[in-house]
């Protein structure tokens, strides 16, 4: 059973996060709060969820009218990354205006948090910052980071629902089945 991350190449049952909706509703939240130029911190593009959780942020730009800029999809999807892009980073919000980031993950996110605030940035005032997980640092974080929640607990326990059905059956006729979890906002005060 696959939960989260998939390798599509492999049939197996799966439990996953609607990540396309998921982005699309951060994004889609970033412009309500009135944000015109969002920077996508995106994971690599070979992962399903990078390359869908990016297409939900152009999808929400489109819906939106908002003109698609390449140069604001960065693969930066780790704490590290955010530290080692840094430079690069503030020079992209100065040039492009950025006024809200979308980040693949929380952790991700709340790295953006902190390297924005070392440069006197403020938050939510100057630039809103949105994650995807809603995981245990996403509530502690300064300010607490908005982020979509994946639901987690519901994943597992349906995974695990999944694998105990073909464990107690395993001469059961195998129809993979794709169980899709829907992901919800969690405003709070990054954005």
């Amino acid at each position: 059973v696959f939960f989260d991350r998939i390798v599509e190449e492999i049939k197996t049952d799966r439990v996953i996060t609607d990540d396309f909706l998921g982005a699309k509703i951060a994004t889609s939240h970033l412009i309500e709060k009135g944000c015109k130029n969002i920077l996508h911190l995106a994971a690599p593009q070979h992962l399903v969820i990078g390359s869908r959780r990016k297409e939900g942020y152009l999808k929400a730009l489109e819906e939106h009218d908002i003109e698609t800029d390449e140069e604001l999809i960065v693969k930066c999807d780790t704490r590290e990354y955010v530290f080692s892009l840094q430079q690069h980073l503030m020079k992209l919000i100065e040039e492009k205006h950025i006024d809200g980031i979308f980040a693949v993950n929380d952790s991700t996110a709340i790295a953006t948090m902190q390297a924005l605030q070392a440069e006197g940035i403020k938050i939510p005032e100057q630039i809103k910052v949105i994650g995807f997980g809603d995981g245990p640092n996403a509530d502690i974080a300064y300010p607490p980071l908005s982020t979509v929640e994946q639901k987690g607990y519901e994943t597992g326990r349906e995974a695990m629902r999944l694998l105990l059905q073909r464990l107690e059956n395993p001469g059961i006729e195998i129809n993979f089945s794709t169980k899709v979890l829907t992901p919800t906002l969690k405003q709070r005060k990054s954005t």
